[in-house]
């Protein structure tokens, strides 16, 4: 006959004692610390405007991202995105708004050449006009060609 103690006893003796230490653990806590800490959500209700910037020139973007970034740094009156298809991304990043990108036509004609860009393009902004529901939809550079959409 063996002397062993079945592993059965051994794993609730095991529970009895890990359940006994925690509960005077926890009982040993403040009651601030028994319950968990909720975390609060912050929501941001200022309005969005979306900023369209078709192939724009370097000025033109710089001026309009140090324009909105002023604006909405100086106001807090709205929060400014922009959709462009400039792949100027060190300038967008370093001036701390939002930046919703667009491949350009040839990079989209590469990518897809059985969807139209203009189709796509549309679409898109159609998608981000849904995602943050803007107040405002400023179209600040945009070319000739794309003028009917």
């Amino acid at each position: 006959m063996s002397n062993a103690i079945p592993a059965v006893y051994v794993v609730r003796r095991a529970k009895d004692v890990f359940l006994r230490l925690t509960h005077r653990a926890w009982r040993r806590m403040p009651v601030s610390r028994r319950s968990p800490q909720r975390s609060s959500i912050v929501v941001d209700t200022r309005p969005i405007h979306v900023y369209v910037a078709l192939e724009p020139t370097p000025e033109q973007l710089q001026h309009l991202l140090s324009r909105t970034a002023r604006q909405a740094g100086r106001r807090r009156g709205h929060i400014p995105v922009i959709f462009t298809d400039s792949t100027d991304f060190a300038a967008i990043a370093n001036t701390g708004v939002v930046f919703e990108y667009l491949p350009d036509r040839q990079t989209w004609r590469h990518h897809r050449p059985d969807w139209p860009w203009h189709d796509f393009a549309r679409e898109r902004l159609a998608e981000l006009d849904r995602c943050y529901r803007p107040r405002k939809t400023i179209v600040v550079a945009i070319p000739d060609d794309v003028r009917a959409f």
